[in-house]
């Protein structure tokens, strides 16, 4: 499944940090993942882009990203869909994504503290946008 993305590992030997190369030849470096947590229902990482931003993505369910996702970035067609394979017996899961800027310091470093504020509505104590819905 992931080769048919186009995507590559470019590296990530478990000492050295996981890289991913896009189809279009940008590396993005793993900073910090966090696995599946089943009280927040989400599963999130925070990337380093080829620009330099770091950027976090999260997954769940289409019910809890949604309701992290701001007015817009979301549909009502997107809703008609997840409902439509809901109701077909599909589990039916969203990824959202936030720039969390360009840092000189890694962000990931302070993200440890941070998951709740980082996955919930507004981020860093209100001050950044709400998530977009990738689809």
């Amino acid at each position: 499944m992931f080769e048919a993305t186009g995507w590559t590992f470019a590296s990530g030997d478990g000492v050295a940090p996981v890289v991913l190369r896009a189809p279009s030849g940008g590396e993005y470096t793993l900073l910090q993942r966090y696995d599946f947590d089943h009280t927040r229902m989400t599963q999130s990482v925070v990337v380093r882009a080829p620009d330099g931003a770091q950027e976090i993505f999260v997954k769940g369910s289409f019910e809890k990203i949604g309701a992290l996702c701001r007015q817009g970035s979301l549909t009502a067609e997107h809703g008609a869909i997840a409902r439509s394979h809901a109701m077909n017996g599909c589990y039916v899961l969203a990824l959202a994504s936030r720039s969390l800027g360009v840092a000189g310091e890694e962000v990931s470093g302070r993200v440890q503290s941070w998951r709740d504020q980082l996955e919930e509505e507004g981020g860093e104590g209100g001050r950044a946008p709400r998530f977009s819905l990738e689809v």
